[in-house]
């Protein structure tokens, strides 16, 4: 495996700052089926931007995997999360953007609370494939009695999304679910000691 990133600072000072960047990651990738090696690259253009209290955030990534499947059925590869599996398109671009705003109260239950907008896709090389996009409005909240503990909240607006809607998840950002827009909401509570 190979990885590597650049990031150049195009402006900054105690108000504002941006940067632009760049990552890859180029493996082998072992076949478990076929017992043979294929390989995954990933390349990707970054940026970020602040000014006070917004934050603005941009990636693209072009995606290039050959999983090395049997019968040369390259299109797909099988991953899995949370106990589960589903599959994922080899070859696409990945795009997501992000506009955020932090609040620093000075009294009531919170410290921080930074508010979000993002917008995620991704859009595979295979036409009959259906392509997935995800809208999140969501905030990530700062705790001020208990020190440790943050909660996350977001409502989630997406269309062939694995996490979004019944039907998506495993095919969602493979060939495809449902192709319907659903919605989810999600709140998570952490506490980090």
């Amino acid at each position: 495996m190979l990885v590597g990133r650049a990031e150049y600072t195009l402006y900054h000072d105690t108000i504002a700052s941006a940067s632009v960047g760049a990552s890859a990651l180029h493996a082998s990738l072992y076949n478990d089926d076929t017992s043979l090696y294929g390989s995954k690259q990933q390349e990707a253009l970054h940026f970020i931007g602040t000014y006070g209290p917004w934050l603005t955030r941009a990636v693209v990534t072009r995606i290039d995997i050959n999983p090395r499947n049997p019968g040369r059925r390259n299109g797909l590869i099988t991953m899995g999360s949370f106990d589960g599996s589903y599959n994922v398109a080899t070859k696409g671009w990945s795009v997501s953007g992000e506009l955020a705003y932090k609040f620093t109260p000075n009294s009531g239950p919170f410290t921080e609370i930074v508010s979000y907008l993002n917008y995620s896709a991704y859009y595979k090389d295979r036409s009959d494939f259906r392509d997935s996009e995800r809208y999140i409005l969501g905030a990530a909240l700062t705790v001020r009695e208990v020190k440790g503990l943050y909660i996350y909240s977001e409502f989630r607006f997406g269309r062939n999304d694995p996490y979004t809607g019944i039907g998506n998840y495993g095919q969602g950002t493979g060939s495809g679910g449902t192709n319907r827009w659903a919605t989810t909401y999600l709140t998570n509570i952490g506490y980090y000691f």
